[in-house]
């Protein structure tokens, strides 16, 4: 390229480039190169996590019952009472937002079912439990019915 011309193929490529920036492509190179340590770290990091959920579930909310992954990033959790669209609409409440079982099924099944995502540090999963088990708690208030019609979610698809 003719050297006069560099200073406008810069300035046209750093207006019109939609790619990362070179730092992070540096960074990311870094990154790859202890490939196994990035893993082990976020691997250790999720395990954490899910533990820190779990548990904090098994002490807030003994009745309800989870199903372990064997990987992924959310667990299922059975309620005790089909009601998991009412427990997303009054988790709101709670600055929680929940996508309940029926979100996952095509014929709006899966009402007795909530999935949980473990993708927050242990202390924001542990406080997300503790707000989950005062809006399970303001359940019996709520009807999960607006006006005489059903609250219907907007489908999720993860």
């Amino acid at each position: 390229m003719p050297h006069h011309r560099v200073e406008e193929v810069t300035a046209a490529r750093l207006s019109l480039d939609l790619a990362s920036p070179p730092l992070e492509q540096l960074a990311l190179l870094e990154m790859l190169d202890d490939e196994a340590n990035v893993r082990r770290h976020h691997r250790t990091t999720i395990a954490a996590s899910r533990d820190a959920l779990a548990g904090a579930l098994a002490t807030a909310l003994p009745d309800w019952e989870l199903t372990p992954g064997r990987g992924g990033l959310s667990l299922w959790c059975r309620l005790p009472e089909a009601r998991s669209t009412d427990l997303a609409v009054q988790a709101e409440q709670e600055g929680l937002h929940l996508a309940s079982g029926p979100a996952f099924a095509a014929d709006g099944g899966l009402e007795h079912w909530l999935r949980l995502p473990h993708t927050q540090p242990p202390a924001v999963m542990t406080e997300a439990v503790r707000r989950l088990a005062r809006a399970w708690a303001a359940l019996p208030a709520a009807t999960g019915r607006r006006h005489g019609t059903e609250v219907r979610r907007a489908p999720v698809v993860a």
